[in-house]
This record gives C-alpha cells, sequence and structure tokens, in this order.
C-alpha cells in the first residue's frame, strides 16, 4: 500500500522509555499502523517547523492539509 500522511491517516509518535528514542507510525487503514523507517523519520524531522500549543512550542510537519507534532521543541532528532 501507499498512504499519505493526512486527515484520515495520522502520523504518531511515541518515544521508547528506556533509550528516550522516537518510535513514529503512520496510520493504514482500520487500526493497522506502519512503524515509519528511521531515515524517513529523520527526512521529515528536517522539514519539520515549530508552532506554538497549549503544551509549549512542538516541532511538527504538514501533509495534506493536517499538521502532525513530531517533538517537542528543542528536541535533538538526527
Amino acid at each position: 500500500d501507499v498512504v499519505d500522511a493526512g486527515p484520515d491517516n495520522i502520523i504518531r509518535v511515541e518515544t521508547d522509555a528506556v533509550t528516550g528514542e522516537p518510535r513514529p507510525y503512520l496510520h493504514v487503514r482500520r487500526g493497522l499502523e506502519a512503524l515509519i523507517a528511521r531515515p524517513v523519520f529523520y527526512e521529515l524531522a528536517e522539514m519539520a517547523t515549530s508552532r506554538q500549543t497549549p503544551d509549549g512550542e512542538v516541532f511538527g510537519i504538514v501533509s495534506n492539509g493536517a499538521w502532525f507534532p513530531i517533538a517537542p521543541a528543542g528536541t535533538v532528532l538526527a
């Protein structure tokens, strides 16, 4: 499947409790998620911009009109 992130296919990022490394996922369909490969995630991180949110400043990316937070601002992603 080829899936573009957007309102129906969200990107979410968990943080590994032991290593602190990001674990990014893309919703594919009906509860199925794909783990985004590390090199791809770092490419996305290079395109990230910051936004002010109720939780503070956050890095995120825009795809198909939807904004997806990927890390707190100031986080080193690469």
